[in-house]
């Protein structure tokens, strides 16, 4: 089993949260933002649609002693990976990857699991923890042309419930943001 990786996505072992979090898996769970998270037993992963809601949590993270990086940029206890461009560090143990569901020929999913995972390894998108809220059906990030809106093409609207609306110029469309409680 792997945890899916969409915008970006904070990856902490669960052993290490259980170990030094305070409050052990818990605590980890009561301390989630809001928005998309999931795990495989192995791994944990809390999603993030803007970079400065990513960041804030990384360090919300540190305050609470758990590495993100080492001096020589590696990943410690915290991995970031963005879905369009990469992991922010370099990570040892990790295995970030992808697939073509069968049934979604132009959807790529992207998951990550722990290197020397004693869990199934992904043939089918069953294979890959998921948040709650999520489905392929109706998401957008995992298209093979998904290319980032550049904020230049975007006009704030102003606010739809808990998300932030903009209109993208480009694509003539309402865009919806969520933010977490940071």
């Amino acid at each position: 089993m792997s945890v899916l990786i969409e915008c970006f996505s904070v990856i902490v072992k669960n052993s290490k949260i259980i170990s030094d979090f305070p409050g052990g898996m818990n605590g980890f769970l009561e301390s989630y933002p809001g928005g998309h998270n999931c795990t495989d037993g192995e791994i944990t992963r809390v999603g993030f649609m803007h970079v400065s809601d990513t960041v804030k949590y990384v360090q919300f993270l540190e305050s609470l002693e758990l590495v993100f990086v080492d001096d020589d940029d590696n990943a410690i206890d915290i991995c970031v990976i963005d879905s369009y461009y990469g992991s922010w560090s370099d990570c040892d143990w990790l295995d970030v990857t992808g697939f073509f569901p069968y049934d979604y020929p132009n959807k790529r999913i992207l998951f990550a699991s722990l290197i020397d995972s004693k869990l199934k390894s992904v043939e089918y998108l069953d294979d890959i923890a998921v948040p709650e809220v999520w489905n392929i059906e109706n998401n957008d990030f995992s298209e093979i042309d998904f290319e980032p809106i550049k904020t230049e093409e975007l006009e704030y609207i102003g606010k739809e419930g808990k998300l932030d609306v903009y209109f993208d110029k480009k694509k003539k469309v309402k865009v919806y943001l969520g933010r977490g409680k940071l």
